[in-house]
C-alpha cells in the first residue's frame, strides 16, 4: 500500500503505535501493529510493524514471540542497525548469548553511531565480563550526554576510542 499511501500516512501510524508502546499498553499496540500490517506491503514499512510488535512482546516477556518478530523485521531489513539490535536483545532475552553478541555487531557494523546498537553490545559485553570491549561504547556516548568521565575510570581510555 505505500505506493498509494503518502509516506506521511505511516509515519502517522508510527508515532500512534509508539504512543501506546510508551503507555504501556501491550496489547492494544499488539492489536494496533498486527492490523497494520495487512495495509502495509513495503519491506522498510513491515520491519518497522514488526519491529513495534517486538518491542512490545520485550516488554510483555514474551522473549519466544519477540525473537520470532524481531527476526522477521531483520529479514525484511538486514542492514536496519535498530532491527539487529532489538533481534539482539530478544536473543538475548532467551541466553543465546553468542548469537545476541553477533546481531549487536553486526548493528554496530552497519552503523557505528547508532547509539542504541553500541550501548547494546557494550552492555552485552559488560554481562559477559569483557569490560575492556565494553567501555569504547560506553565512553563514547559520555560526552554527548554531557557526563564527564570520572578520574577513576581514566586508565581505560586508552583502549579504546571513538570512531
Amino acid at each position: 500500500m505505500s505506493g498509494s499511501v503518502p509516506r506521511q500516512a505511516f509515519q502517522d501510524l508510527l508515532a500512534d503505535g509508539l504512543e501506546l508502546e510508551e503507555q504501556g499498553e501491550l496489547e492494544a499496540g499488539l492489536v494496533f501493529y498486527s492490523s497494520a500490517m495487512e495495509r502495509w506491503n513495503d519491506p522498510v514499512e513491515r520491519s518497522a510493524l514488526w519491529q513495534g510488535i517486538g518491542r512490545l512482546q520485550l516488554r510483555g516477556c514474551a522473549f519466544g514471540d519477540a525473537e520470532f518478530a524481531l527476526a522477521q523485521a531483520v529479514a525484511l531489513t538486514p542492514e536496519d542497525p535498530l532491527a539487529l539490535t532489538h533481534w539482539g536483545t530478544s536473543l538475548q532475552c532467551l541466553a543465546r548469548h553468542q548469537d545476541a553478541r553477533d546481531a549487536f555487531e553486526r548493528a554496530v557494523a552497519v552503523d557505528p553511531a547508532c547509539d542504541k546498537a553500541r550501548l547494546s553490545l557494550g552492555l552485552h559485553y559488560l554481562l559477559h565480563g569483557r569490560f575492556a570491549e565494553a567501555w569504547p561504547h560506553y565512553r563514547c556516548r559520555l560526552p554527548e550526554i554531557g557526563i564527564r568521565v570520572p578520574d577513576f575510570l581514566k586508565p581505560w581510555d586508552g583502549l579504546g576510542r571513538c570512531a
